[in-house]
């Protein structure tokens, strides 16, 4: 589910950069920032999106099992997860002046799309409700932490928080008889 989201605000943004940019060319590709190896992730010339954190949004949360009557049996199935992912948009633009243009891009997309659902998006992958995109702040203090923790050298980049993911595997728990009536017999005194 998590790949399905980003993948799916992947294929969204290159069409949005296509549109505004006039290339046919795909600006936007999942990536590291670094890989393994210790060199830059994202390709030359190309808008990364890399997943930075991921946060259990816990407001609303279930406590306790969900209970489904079907057929004359109860399932008990243990309460959805809801996930916010928090996704580093990094401009890897041999022009500075590109690099700005495409991250300013970015932030007009999803200042018109923060909002992805079945209706709009048909290509919203259907075990995914929807995907509500923030721009997400952080101070310059944090910034050197990010980028220090990711091992790389700062690059034109904007994150933005992807809420409520909703995570519900729909594994059975337990399946009980329903019952239906409750007779009591008392005994005559």
């Amino acid at each position: 589910m998590i790949d399905k989201s980003l993948l799916f605000i992947r294929n969204e943004l290159n069409g949005y950069l296509k549109l505004n940019t006039g290339s046919t060319d795909e600006k936007a590709a999942l990536a590291n920032i670094i890989n393994q190896d210790g060199k830059t992730g994202i390709p030359d010339n190309t808008l990364g999106i890399t997943l930075v954190n991921i946060e259990e949004e816990r407001t609303n949360k279930a406590q306790i099992p969900s209970k489904i009557v079907k057929n004359d049996l109860a399932t008990s199935i243990n309460p959805e997860i809801r996930l916010n992912l928090y996704v580093l948009l990094t401009a890897n633009f041999n022009k500075y002046d590109e690099a700005l243009k495409i991250i300013s891009l970015v932030v007009r997309f999803f200042q018109g799309r923060n909002y992805f659902d079945h209706q709009s998006y048909p290509a919203l992958d259907p075990s995914i409700q929807r995907i509500m995109a923030d721009l997400y702040t952080i101070n310059f203090e944090q910034i050197n932490q990010l980028w220090g923790a990711l091992g790389a050298k700062y690059y034109p980049s904007v994150i933005y928080k992807l809420r409520m993911l909703t995570v519900l595997e729909g594994q059975v728990e337990e399946i009980l008889p329903v019952i239906k009536e409750q007779r009591i017999h008392l005994k005559p005194q």
